[in-house]
C-alpha cells in the first residue's frame, strides 16, 4: 500500500487532472452511450490530434500523443508516439515505442488497432558495490502492435482508451553495452568487462527482446 501511494504522489499534477478528466469523460460517455453517437460526429471529421497519458511498454509509465486521419466514420489511419521512464534502485529504464496502424470500429466506440510498430528499449544500470561504473545496454526492435479499445466522440470532442494492447517483435538490432568510469566513459571490452563485475542483466536488454503488453492508455484531444 506504501508503494501504491508514493507512486501515486510522484505523478504531476498535470496528469492526474488528465488521468482523471479521461476517466470521468469515459465513465459518463459509457453509462450514456445509447445518448451518444459517435460515428455520427465522425462523419464531418477528417483529422484528430491527442494526448495520451498511461503504459505503452508495460510496466513503464508513459506519456505521448497520437494523430490520424479518418478514411471514413469506422476506419482510421493512426501514428502514435509514448516515451517514459521507469526508476529502480541503481537502475533506469527508458522506453519509446512508435506505431503507425490502422484503427476499425465495430460498434459505435469499439474499436481494434493493428499495425507495425518501432520499440527502442535503454537500460542503465550502476554497480551498487563500487558505484565507479555503469552498464547501458539498448535494444531496438520492429513489429506488430495489436490493441483493442474503446473511443467516444462529441462535436469536437475526442476521449478514449486503448484498455489492452501487445507489441511483438520480428527484429530486434543487437544490443550496445558500455561501461563508464569515474575517470571517463569507455566501450565495454576497451575500458572492462561488465561481466566481471557482476554480470548485471538489465530490465531493459530482456524487454527489448521480448513482446511487451500496452495496458490503460488514456486519451484526450480534438477532432476537426
Amino acid at each position: 500500500m506504501a508503494a501504491f501511494i508514493a507512486r501515486i504522489l510522484s505523478y504531476r499534477p498535470a496528469d492526474v487532472i488528465f488521468f482523471a478528466g479521461v476517466t470521468w469523460l469515459s465513465a459518463a460517455s459509457f453509462s450514456s452511450a445509447h445518448a451518444l453517437d459517435s460515428s455520427r460526429y465522425r462523419e464531418d471529421k477528417n483529422i484528430y490530434l491527442l494526448g495520451e497519458v498511461g503504459s505503452a511498454v508495460v510496466p513503464i509509465y508513459t506519456r505521448g500523443f497520437s494523430a490520424g486521419v479518418l478514411v471514413d466514420p469506422l476506419l482510421s489511419i493512426e501514428f502514435t508516439y509514448a516515451e517514459g521512464t521507469k526508476n529502480v534502485t541503481y537502475a533506469e529504464m527508458d522506453a519509446k515505442l512508435y506505431s503507425l496502424k490502422f484503427k476499425r470500429y465495430f460498434t459505435d466506440s469499439f474499436y481494434a488497432n493493428a499495425g507495425l510498430a518501432y520499440r527502442d528499449v535503454a537500460d542503465r544500470t550502476t554497480d551498487e558495490v563500487s558505484e565507479h561504473f555503469h552498464i547501458q545496454r539498448r535494444g531496438r526492435s520492429a513489429g506488430v502492435d495489436l490493441s483493442i479499445g474503446n473511443r467516444w466522440q462529441y462535436d469536437a470532442v475526442t476521449v478514449g482508451i486503448d484498455w489492452l494492447g501487445f507489441f511483438h517483435p520480428l527484429t530486434v538490432s543487437r544490443n550496445e553495452e558500455f561501461v563508464a568510469h569515474r575517470g571517463g566513459f569507455a566501450a565495454a571490452g576497451e575500458g572492462g568487462d561488465p561481466g566481471q563485475h557482476g554480470g548485471a542483466q538489465g530490465h531493459g536488454d530482456r524487454l527489448s527482446k521480448h513482446g511487451t503488453f500496452e495496458a490503460l492508455r488514456m486519451s484526450l484531444g480534438v477532432s476537426f
